[in-house]
């Protein structure tokens, strides 16, 4: 008999132990409130520790790094941050991004990283390679003249400046994959092989 009330009197305690907003001891606080608007299918954050953020992988000549209104000479190996505009004179330098793509900027080129997808080009010429991808794409490049969006995995070669008329003029070769240029004409789909 008082051995079925100690396991009552246990099988109580743990009840009362596990229920939310109680406690066993007097001045214990109870645990707190177990948020009920998070969704059961959040996934975990992906870890970016281990990324490597873009950077200047490589640097040929007389190149400048504008950041924050700062001018000073780029050098291999520097972090890029989102707003950082480079200029090349006389140089070139590439871009490695986290998922394995470059970009080659040629010499008397202007440019602004505005993210990670996203370049805004001034005036010169530069070179996208994009190594393979599993989803899809979001690259694109903005010039005065047009606006480029990268559709594949491939090689693109993307030129803007002055034509002989004096107009702002851009152009895109897709050597392979597939891009849209779209400007104040339309949007035309490049393939490989091809340039507008």
């Amino acid at each position: 008999m008082i051995a079925n009330r100690v396991r009552l009197f246990l099988l109580a305690s743990a009840f009362l132990a596990l229920a939310p907003g109680t406690t066993l001891l007097r001045g214990q606080a109870s645990p707190p409130p177990v948020p009920r608007d998070i969704p059961k299918t959040q996934q975990p954050a992906r870890d970016f520790s281990q990324d490597v953020p873009a950077h200047l992988s490589f640097i040929d000549g007389q190149v400048t790094l504008e950041r924050e209104g700062k001018l000073e000479p780029a050098e291999p190996n520097l972090a890029l941050l989102a707003g950082d505009r480079i200029h090349t004179r006389g140089g070139r330098v590439e871009i490695l991004f986290v998922d394995g793509s470059t970009l080659l900027i040629d010499q008397e080129t202007q440019l602004d990283l505005v993210s990670d997808s996203l370049v805004r080009l001034f005036d010169g010429t530069i070179r996208l390679t994009i190594p393979r991808t599993t989803t899809d794409l979001d690259y694109r490049v903005d010039a005065p003249a047009g606006s480029i969006e990268i559709k594949t995995a491939g090689e693109y070669r993307i030129d803007t400046g002055v034509d002989q008329r004096g107009e702002v003029d851009v152009a895109v070769t897709v050597v392979r994959g597939m891009a849209d240029l779209a400007n104040e004409i339309g949007r035309t789909t490049v393939r490989a092989g091809r340039q507008a």
